[in-house]
């Protein structure tokens, strides 16, 4: 089941934590810092904080092997990522980043890593994708 008010609590997300390149979040050595729980966020992280995803769990390769955060990141990635990604290729914003004819969500994540990108751009599409 699509719910694209995911994308708007996402952008509310990156508003209240702060936007990153590179990382779904900010690496710290322990879960106890509240840095992991509280600091910026990436496109994609911010979705899955958005769906009350602890980041803290997530290991390196994105899965966990908690069956239940692992679940938890599939259905984003295929409830909202993969639509959101669809939206953005239709309305020409991922254009250039070799998806392909399916837009996937590692061309979301390139496409929130390019230099040029901005926080005010990320925050745009989340909300223009939430409001189509």
């Amino acid at each position: 089941m699509l719910d694209k008010s995911l994308a708007c609590r996402a952008a509310d997300v990156i508003r209240e934590r702060g936007w990153m390149q590179g990382s779904l979040t900010v690496c710290a050595a322990s879960d106890e810092d509240k840095y992991v729980k509280y600091g910026p966020v990436c496109l994609v992280g911010a979705l899955y904080v958005a769906a009350g995803i602890d980041l803290s769990l997530i290991d390196e390769s994105g899965l966990d092997d908690d069956s239940d955060v692992q679940n938890s990141l599939l259905a984003v990635r295929d409830e909202v990522a993969t639509p959101l990604a669809s939206f953005m290729k239709n309305t020409g914003l991922l254009e250039g980043q070799g998806s392909g004819p399916r837009p996937f969500l590692s061309d979301v994540t390139t496409w929130n890593d390019r230099p040029e990108r901005t926080e005010k751009d990320v925050i745009a599409v989340l909300e223009a994708f939430c409001l189509s």
